[in-house]
């Protein structure tokens, strides 16, 4: 795969498009584009025309048969960012510019969207509606829209997918590191509970384990997610391929947990303790509700398997990676914990810090192996994901 058309609609987001023909040239792809008169009230025509070292192609240059020509050079078709207009106009069949003139006269199983618009227009049940028809009918690849602040100032999902994330996707390059491999992720917070309507649990929001299976399987790998209590955000990193390769179990406890992970562990190559366990859990969860009272009550503990330890420990084990969320003392609790529980690879980060904490979309780990220790600064946690998983892959690499 070596021709990429980049579409490119009348988005805020279009201005990114400069950061993708960077990326997209360093993996020496010749690089088309095609801009909407749209597109152009946000970047410029001679912006675009100079970084593709290529024609711009627009309504006003092109000749009767640029679309055919276009469809058929490109290996790759990419309409980012993609407007809730455009979208519209490829679900209806429209083909009233040369943009969609294209996606018409294309196969559709290259062609890859990544949306980008308000949130309330994201949601819209129109806009689902059509997404829905060009994905099922089209087969088109969705690279899905993030949550962040968008360019309005309001916060929810509509920005689209981070460059790099775009990238990553529609390359299929350098990512095949985990091919064939069977990968258990276990992501989320466990639940313990006291009585029939309270439990015990932690803040993890499953977005830092959902980086990393994202990454996972666009290595190539076959995931399951073993899963407690998440957010349950959509992650910009999965198409829909890759999720024929991934399967969830859903779980609550963390004895629910260990059992689904044992239960699946004997063809597991590579083990990646993500989750949130809770450490301890009620020895008698009371049937009903406990009844408040101007007494002081005691809830007795008992400590929950250690659920990485006993994965590290099996006579015929997978490579094991675990996390560790510190608050104090990280490098020393980091280095024990590495060594005392056998581990191959240890990814710590401290949670104190509000900025890089469980429900932050940010990360800064270091990551511990045999002696050794490398820092990965502050960055997206998709970023961190992928910077852990191809370290992850060299080490694993290493053993066999």
């Amino acid at each position: 795969m070596k021709n990429i058309l980049l579409c490119v609609t009348g988005s805020i987001a279009a201005y990114k498009v400069a950061d993708l023909l960077r990326l997209l040239q360093q993996e020496n792809k010749n690089i088309k584009i095609i801009a909407t008169s749209s597109a152009l009230d946000f970047v410029s025509e001679l912006t675009l025309k100079t970084l593709s070292h290529n024609q711009l192609c627009t309504d006003n240059n092109s000749t009767g048969l640029e679309h055919i020509n276009l469809s058929r050079w490109a290996d790759i078709i990419v309409v980012a960012p993609l407007t809730a207009n455009t979208l519209a106009k490829i679900s209806g069949g429209f083909a009233d510019n040369l943009l969609t003139q294209t996606i018409l006269a294309a196969d559709t199983d290259k062609i890859y969207i990544a949306p980008a618009m308000n949130t309330q227009m994201w949601h819209n049940k129109i806009v689902q509606k059509n997404l829905k028809k060009v994905l099922k009918n089209n087969k088109f690849h969705l690279i899905a829209p993030i949550k962040d602040t968008l360019a309005c100032g309001e916060y929810g999902i509509g920005k689209m997918a981070e460059i790099k994330d775009v990238v990553k996707i529609i390359i299929k390059k350098k990512q095949q590191g985990l091919k064939g491999k069977k990968i258990i992720i276990t992501a989320g917070a466990t639940i313990e509970p006291i009585d029939s309507v309270r439990f015990l649990s932690n803040y993890s929001s499953g977005k830092m384990a959902y980086a990393i299976v994202s990454d996972c399987l666009n290595q190539g790998a076959e995931v399951l997610i073993v899963e407690g209590k998440t957010d349950n955000l959509p992650n910009p990193a999965i198409d829909k391929q890759s999720k024929k390769r991934l399967k969830i179990i859903k779980i609550n406890t963390a004895e629910q947990m260990f059992n689904k992970v044992m239960e699946n562990i004997k063809t597991c190559d590579i083990f990646i303790s993500v989750a949130a366990v809770v450490d301890y859990s009620p020895v008698n969860p009371a049937t009903n509700k406990i009844k408040k009272t101007n007494k002081n009550i005691q809830i007795e503990l008992k400590p929950n398997v250690d659920i990485l330890k006993e994965v590290a420990s099996l006579s015929d084990r997978p490579f094991c990676v675990g996390f560790a969320a510190e608050t104090e003392n990280l490098q020393k609790n980091a280095t024990a914990k590495l060594k005392n529980k056998k581990l191959d690879l240890l990814v710590a980060n401290d949670v104190s810090k509000k900025d890089i904490g469980f429900a932050s979309d940010d990360n800064a780990v270091t990551l511990f192996y045999g002696k050794e220790t490398k820092k990965l600064p502050k960055n997206k946690k998709t970023i961190i994901a992928q910077q852990t998983i191809n370290t992850m892959i060299l080490l694993y690499k290493q053993q066999k």
